[in-house]
């Protein structure tokens, strides 16, 4: 699959810019520009407009963009859609994620991050920057801890709530694996893996790569 992007945001200047920085200094190539929802779906009105991913304003003039998204999934369920917003909240993080965004980007990030969750994406796997990470995790924690309150009772390990792609990260870097070598083995970016062990450090109540180490010795068999 070639890397080809849709831009839709309603600031023709800020798509300018991206496109430029994205076209300089990556492989992706922007294939289409919309300024709307409506100019989105004229696009996609064109059977052989096939972009790999899809950079989504959530303020657009005549729809909200997390709901463009989920339209656009139920008729491309492939296209990898990116979050691209000033709005940078645990609800919109949350929702976005939801209907089937893969990655959430504040527009007042460097362009570097775009860049970053374009890659990620293009393989599969999801991306938060830096402030959108911050964010989703503050959130998860004050969540797992009003549910630890709520279920004392319960059989559910900390490692249960790690995803597929969580656990396998998860499981290399157990084996004393660099983060770049995570990276190599996956054939994912470093910036990814990185994302990848913040996120396992929070669900997980870990400090550092010793803990996650002893913390997989110990619950090796029940993992």
């Amino acid at each position: 699959m070639e890397k080809t992007v849709l831009l839709v945001d309603d600031h023709a200047m800020l798509r300018e810019g991206l496109k430029s920085f994205l076209e300089q200094n990556s492989e992706w190539r922007v294939i289409g520009e919309a300024g709307s929802a409506k100019e989105t779906w004229a696009l996609f009105a064109d059977q052989s407009f096939k972009p790999a991913a899809a950079i989504i304003d959530i303020s657009l003039p005549d729809r909200d963009g997390i709901e463009l998204v989920r339209s656009l999934l139920e008729q491309r369920g492939d296209l990898r859609c990116i979050m691209y917003s000033m709005h940078v909240t645990a609800e919109y993080i949350q929702t976005a994620l939801q209907t089937g965004a893969l990655a959430y980007v504040s527009k007042s990030s460097p362009s570097e991050e775009v860049l970053a969750a374009l890659d990620a994406v293009f393989t599969g796997n999801p991306y938060l920057d830096g402030q959108a990470l911050k964010i989703h995790l503050a959130r998860y924690a004050l969540t797992r801890k009003t549910f630890s309150f709520r279920n004392d009772q319960t059989d559910e390990q900390p490692h249960d709530q790690l995803t597929f792609q969580e656990g396998r990260v998860f499981s290399l870097a157990s084996r004393n694996m660099t983060n770049a070598e995570i990276a190599e083995t996956m054939g994912i970016k470093l910036k990814t893996v990185e994302n990848y062990i913040s996120i396992i450090y929070q669900k997980l109540g870990l400090k550092n790569r010793y803990e996650l180490v002893v913390y997989a010795k110990n619950n090796g068999s029940r993992m």
